[in-house]
């Protein structure tokens, strides 16, 4: 869909982020969700489905990742975070069925997990380092896998994944030993 644009905006009402699409060959513009007031992201697959999104739960300061199978299914909910925790979505895997979601329910620091789509459960654990927040990621623009995760404490490292990438990022070290670096 290279010439469809997925994104939020506030045209309706000000305080409240609706979900578009814009056809960039015709520029017709058309909204594909009206948010209901609470709704603080949407999740679009690699499809252009809306398949998730988080909400914000106004009278206990928490937050709800909702989720379904296809943009005609119901929403169920498949994480809630509490006050005082958090969970951001990173995106879909390739084939739609899980995402990528950093947060911090099963410890005092983040953690990057796969989880399933329908039931929010934890395929794989990707990255974690207690102590340590998880600050950025490297991912592969085409198959989306994480190559590298960047972790800050008192000072940022670098985790990487694909041993495809360790001897550049153990050379980046090396001829910069005092730098720290950002990639993305």
């Amino acid at each position: 869909h290279p010439h469809l644009l997925m994104f939020g905006m506030n045209r309706r009402i000000k305080a409240i982020f609706d979900l578009y699409e814009l056809n960039l060959k015709t520029q017709k513009l058309k909204m594909v969700a009206q948010n209901p007031g609470n709704v603080i992201g949407w999740e679009v697959n690699h499809q252009l489905q809306l398949t998730g999104r988080m909400l914000s739960l106004l009278d206990h300061g928490a937050t709800e990742l909702e989720t379904r199978v296809t943009p005609k299914s119901p929403w169920h909910v498949i994480k809630y975070y509490p006050f005082g925790t958090s969970g951001s979505v990173l995106g879909f895997t390739p084939n739609d069925q899980s995402l990528y979601l950093i947060d911090n329910l099963s410890s005092d620091t983040s953690t990057l997990k796969l989880i399933a789509l329908k039931t929010g459960k934890t395929e794989k654990v990707i990255a974690h380092q207690a102590g340590w927040e998880i600050a950025s990621l490297l991912r592969d623009p085409v198959s989306k896998q994480v190559e590298a995760v960047k972790y800050n404490r008192y000072r940022p490292k670098w985790v990487v994944l694909n041993p495809h990438f360790k001897a550049d990022f153990t050379k980046l070290a090396e001829q910069h030993p005092k730098l720290d670096f950002a990639i993305g």
